[in-house]
């Protein structure tokens, strides 16, 4: 069976037992942010924690969250986990399996933060809880042990997050890794055209108004808003995962590049066949724990810590 296949037959599982479980009416209207938000928790009841890891709310930095914690889990380093959800939906619900999968491949802790959501907290309320959340998190753990990770709107959260820390002066992360970034809110990437009919997640003609939900009176290229218009330089090291299916495939290729000829340390890996946020699928899909995993590697490296001490290595 080719990657494809495997892949559309991973997705449709999932989504028939979510749409199962939940009898959600299939598409074919315009939905309230109120029913994405709903639909998008939904992931927490097919996406389940691995095995042995603890979970714990706790508030940092004034943010609300969840504390994942791989069972045998290193603590020399940290993760800030910034979630997808377009900056008007998901949550430390949502996300928690996604991000628990990631999680345990590193092997260390890792805070989930359940930053506010647009149209009722626009730009910058979510940039905001994540310099605080990591303002936090540097009281107990020096700022280049901790690896901020982000998916989709998360993944361009948290490049925005390095951004502002350095735009600040502030110490930088030992790392960040960026899974299928929503990079340029303005919507002005080829991929968005030419991926349209092969990405089976997202909505091209959608793109445009949720970004300006989360915009609100600012201008979609906003460097904070968007980062692939950001001054790269200087930045810390940073992984980029994205599907060669999806159609913001340029929102990872044109920040890479913005990366490379600035000359900072950046990685840009396209996975063929792969759809938007593919990690999700990790319980199902070779490719899915096979980029986990690389996930870990990366970090291993970039933060000189090597495997967990007390797990055993990838």
């Amino acid at each position: 069976m080719t990657i494809s296949a495997r892949a559309s037959l991973a997705r449709k599982a999932v989504e028939y037992e979510m749409r199962r479980r939940a009898a959600i009416v299939p598409d074919g209207g315009e939905r309230t942010v109120e029913q994405a938000r709903t639909d998008l928790d939904r992931l927490s009841e097919v996406i389940h924690l691995p095995a042995g890891m603890t979970v714990a709310e706790q508030t940092v930095g004034g943010v609300p969250g969840l504390w994942l914690c791989p069972a045998d889990g290193d603590e020399r380093t940290v993760i800030l986990y910034l979630h997808g959800g377009g900056y008007v939906a998901g949550s430390t619900h949502s996300h928690r399996g996604i991000a628990g999968h990631m999680v345990d491949a590193i092997g260390a802790p890792a805070f989930l933060a359940g930053y506010r959501l647009a149209p009722e907290h626009p730009f910058p309320a979510a940039l905001e809880d994540a310099l605080a959340v990591f303002d936090a998190l540097t009281a107990e753990t020096p700022a280049d042990r901790i690896l901020v990770v982000g998916d989709s709107a998360g993944g361009g959260l948290a490049l925005a997050l390095v951004v502002a820390l350095r735009d600040r002066r502030l110490p930088a992360p030992g790392g960040v890794v960026a899974v299928s970034p929503w990079t340029d809110l303005a919507g002005t990437g080829e991929s968005l055209i030419d991926r349209a009919n092969d990405d089976v997640m997202l909505d091209p003609t959608k793109v445009r108004e949720v970004a300006e939900m989360y915009a609100g009176d600012r201008p979609l290229d906003d460097p904070l808003i968007s980062p692939v218009y950001a001054d790269v330089d200087g930045l810390p090291p940073i992984l980029l995962h994205v599907g060669d299916h999806e159609i913001l495939l340029d929102d990872s290729v044109r920040f890479w590049e913005e990366c490379t000829e600035a000359g900072v340390e950046a990685t840009l890996r396209v996975w063929p066949e792969m759809w938007h946020v593919f990690h999700a699928m990790a319980p199902w899909v070779p490719e899915a724990r096979r980029a986990n995993q690389e996930i870990a590697r990366f970090w291993w490296t970039a933060s000189g810590v090597g495997p967990p001490q007390r797990r055993s290595t990838l």
